[in-house]
């Protein structure tokens, strides 16, 4: 069922940023797309709210199956409006490329599994298998394009202008912050002993935070360009490292002043996530859109799955070595910090110095 869940949402939330991209005009897209990102946010950092209020309810005595009865309103919603979305004929009448389709969830899934259930040499076979089966993936699709057939993938949407270092620093800022949102949800549950409902509240600052950045984003962007990526980022990094230090002496997130900092670290993720997956699609040809977009998609969950295996692994790791969550969440972090520190050197090279080299020419 998980699964079927999963093939379901990803076949709609391309088609979103498809519907964006080509129902408006290129003057109006950084808005739609901020109002995209900003819906996006919304629903990581709110819904790990909503999830705690869920469960302290407990209706009927069914735990977490309680977010079912939340899930299937808004599925129906989604089944109704989208009525309103104009139908489409199909491009073309070309068979499903069952053997490409085949060797890419294959070795997506090898790949995945045993980077988050990593275990022995055994484990490592196992990815390198998984790596072998996507190199194959993508020849098989290139003799499907010379022989003019349907492809899942046409790997020439990689030299669109900046789209792969886009999408490089889409991977580094969302895993930092999935990272950081698995951090923080290991650590006040097990370190500080909060309830599923306490902990959830912790990222109430952090939500309202990056609702303002969000409403803020556009105006913000028109005055400042790409330059307010890179200010994001040394938001987040300014507001994590300080947190680092300040729970040295106040061990607690529930202080006025750790919650301050989350508030800040909302605030600037705001700031950078909201206009950034516009900023990179805006550039990219009419004829890779829907492409380009189930990339940014896909990017952004194996992020969060890559966030949860090395950043949620390795606080574990050291919690259950040291015996002391505190030291685990603060040596985590590092974590979560070298990725923002990536992901300011992909905003710099790709959206700030390439910008300055192409109106210079």
């Amino acid at each position: 069922m998980r699964i079927g869940q999963g093939i379901s949402g990803a076949l709609i939330q391309p088609q979103v940023m498809v519907l964006m991209r080509e129902g408006f005009s290129k003057e109006q897209q950084p808005f739609i797309f901020s109002l995209y990102g900003m819906v996006i946010g919304l629903g990581f950092t709110f819904g790990l709210l909503l999830g705690g209020i869920i469960m302290k309810l407990n209706l009927f005595n069914l735990g977490w199956r309680n977010i079912f009865f939340f899930n299937l309103p808004v599925c129906l919603l989604i089944l109704c409006m989208s009525s309103l979305i104009p139908k489409r004929e199909p491009i073309t009448k070309d068979s499903v490329d069952i053997k490409g389709s085949s060797l890419l969830v294959l070795g997506s899934f090898l790949l995945v599994y045993q980077i988050i259930y990593f275990k022995n040499i055994m484990s490592a076979v196992i990815i390198l298998i998984g790596l072998a089966l996507l190199f194959f993936f993508r020849k098989v699709e290139k003799v499907r394009l010379n022989k003019k057939q349907t492809v899942l993938v046409d790997f020439s949407v990689f030299q669109e202008p900046n789209f792969l270092r886009g999408i490089a620093s889409v991977f580094c800022v969302y895993m930092s912050m999935f990272g950081l949102f698995f951090l923080m949800t290991y650590y006040a549950q097990l370190g500080l002993g909060k309830s599923v409902f306490q902990t959830g509240f912790i990222f109430l600052p952090l939500g309202i935070g990056f609702t303002l950045a969000s409403i803020a984003s556009a105006n913000w962007l028109k005055k400042m360009g790409n330059q307010l990526l890179l200010l994001g980022v040394l938001g987040m990094l300014g507001s994590l490292i300080i947190l680092i230090f300040s729970l040295k002496y106040q061990p607690d997130l529930f202080t006025f002043f750790n919650l301050f900092l989350l508030f800040l670290y909302g605030l600037f993720l705001g700031i950078t996530t909201t206009p950034l997956i516009g900023i990179i699609l805006i550039d990219v040809s009419a004829e890779f859109s829907g492409l380009a977009s189930s990339i940014i998609n896909m990017v952004m969950y194996f992020s969060n799955i890559m966030g949860v295996a090395l950043i949620g692994g390795a606080f574990k790791r050291i919690a259950g070595q040291t015996n002391n969550y505190l030291s685990g969440f603060s040596f985590s972090l590092i974590g979560v910090l070298l990725c923002l520190v990536l992901t300011g050197y992909y905003f710099k090279t790709t959206f700030i110095e390439e910008k300055k080299r192409s109106s210079s020419i």
